[in-house]
């Protein structure tokens, strides 16, 4: 049986895997799949889901577009913070699980590399979470109800190396220093226009607390989308895709 490059070349471009935990996080269903493909099947998903509820018999319907960067293009993220397994704990030195909610649990999968998050939210993610495991400072306990840091959500700026960061905590009061320091000490190695705090001692599955204070900073992240400038309060829903 011959086996020659090119045939090799064709096998590996269709087992190439974007994202090595896909089944794992399930955020992305489609990341792994032929990009072109997953674009018409959620368009016509999306079909099916107005057709059900309204008639689009005279509606004009435009073909999805390609976008031209598939990858990298997230530019908010909202991760939890809970106690590593005490096992990983033993082996790794960590005690943090930084990472998204796998759907239907509240088991996090660890996030350290995303495909689909900017660069910049992956590299600014692993310099904060050394910072946090060098620290007094603990991951939330959903069982127990004890714990400092309960949600971090970071957002950057497409056209720029600006990001910003909030720290949704269980005691403002107890946190404000470490994070504070924390805070200093990133700026100093990344473009980090501001960093914020909320307090949230609800018991329920709400991130925010019930209110947002800045501990070093603008009030505000600045993004553009040419011609266009916004400014971005860290409350305020903005995720775009200027690709």
């Amino acid at each position: 049986l011959r086996w020659n490059m090119t045939q090799t070349k064709l096998f590996r471009q269709k087992t190439k895997t974007t994202c090595r935990i896909a089944k794992t996080c399930q955020a992305c269903v489609y990341i792994n799949k032929p990009y072109e493909k997953s674009l018409l099947e959620k368009h016509q998903k999306g079909l099916d889901f107005l057709k059900s509820q309204v008639s689009l018999e005279k509606t004009h319907i435009l073909s999805p577009q390609k976008s031209p960067k598939t990858l990298n293009y997230r530019s908010t993220v909202k991760l939890a913070c809970r106690p590593k397994p005490k096992h990983l704990q033993k082996i790794t030195g960590k005690r943090f699980a930084i990472g998204l909610f796998k759907p239907g649990t509240h088991h996090v999968v660890e996030i350290e590399d995303c495909p689909i998050q900017l660069q910049k939210i992956n590299q600014f993610l692993q310099l904060l979470n050394a910072e946090l495991e060098q620290s007094t400072l603990t991951p939330w306990d959903e069982k127990s109800q004890i714990g400092d840091i309960r949600y971090l959500i970071i957002r950057a700026a497409h056209q720029t190396n600006d990001l910003v960061v909030s720290f949704i905590v269980s005691d403002q009061q107890k946190c404000h220093m470490p994070l504070l320091r924390i805070s200093q000490n990133l700026r100093k190695r990344f473009s980090l226009k501001a960093a914020y705090l909320s307090e949230n001692k609800k018991t329920g599955n709400a991130i925010w607390g019930d209110n947002c204070k800045t501990l070093i900073g603008t009030k505000t992240l600045r993004i553009s989308i040419p011609p266009l400038r916004f400014e971005v309060s860290p409350l305020a829903f903005f995720q775009t895709n200027p690709f």
